[in-house]
């Protein structure tokens, strides 16, 4: 199963960027938060064959190794790739956008119809009835979002 991972609003609660009792905290450079972080490896512990791929802004900012250095080292190594970058040329373009950079993966690996799962704290990023977990930005991954992922990682 293929895990497809938001990091604003799900590792890094957006409420992050506004404390100011987080020391050090710097926003060019924020640290994912401790709680969402273990709930999320905490998951994927259970299910050792699920594979993760960065589907977020943060692919735009920070290499792939700088975003795995931020994840326990055994969970680092099941981070195995971005989505690729699309172009959003007009605003139809920009509808689901994100859900056609997961299907643009999954069809560069030749498995266009693999299962996966998406963990996003935006649900316009995706079509509708698409496999995501939506997360409250200012929570992150949360207990609830956890048990949705258990859930999903089981059923495959």
């Amino acid at each position: 199963m293929w895990i497809f991972l938001d990091i604003d609003g799900v590792l890094v609660p957006d409420t992050m960027y506004e404390r100011t009792d987080l020391p050090p905290f710097d926003p060019a450079d924020p640290p994912f938060e401790p709680a969402c972080r273990d709930r999320f490896e905490t998951v994927l512990r259970h299910h050792r064959s699920a594979l993760v791929v960065i589907a977020s802004s943060w692919r735009e900012i920070f290499p792939l190794s700088a975003i795995c250095d931020r994840f326990s080292p055994d969970i680092a190594r099941r981070v195995v790739g971005q989505t690729p970058f699309l172009a959003a040329t007009d605003a139809a373009n920009v509808n689901y956008l994100r859900h056609r950079e997961v299907e643009a993966f999954l069809a560069g690996l030749g498995v266009p119809k693999a299962p996966w799962v998406a963990i996003d704290d935006i649900a316009d990023h995706f079509r509708p009835g698409a496999p995501v977990i939506l997360t409250d930005g200012n929570v992150g991954f949360d207990d609830r979002a956890a048990a949705a992922l258990d859930q999903a990682l089981y059923a495959v």
